[in-house]
């Protein structure tokens, strides 16, 4: 948990000093959507886009959960599937 809060306040801080991004979404099929992270996109932008009115906190941990993933860092083109938003 240590490791995560950390590892989201530095994503926060690097994204918010970082170019803006926007998520490309994709609806892979009638039950989980994907998006494609573009260049310079980190999580903490596809968090924010996917779920504006949510906490982009818990959203981070979502999408980290939901992909297997065991850092924030994400890659141009790689392809992460995101929560469904409750809204």
């Amino acid at each position: 948990p240590l490791l995560t809060l950390a590892a989201l306040i530095v994503l926060g801080a690097i994204s918010f000093f970082g170019p803006a991004a926007s998520a490309s979404v994709e609806n892979a099929s009638a039950t989980r959507t994907v998006v494609v992270v573009k260049h310079g996109e980190t999580l903490w932008d596809i968090a924010q886009a996917v779920d504006p009115q949510g906490d982009t906190r818990d959203t981070v941990v979502r999408i980290m959960e939901l992909n297997s993933l065991t850092s924030t860092s994400v890659d141009a083109g790689q392809r992460l599937e995101i929560p469904q938003t409750q809204r």
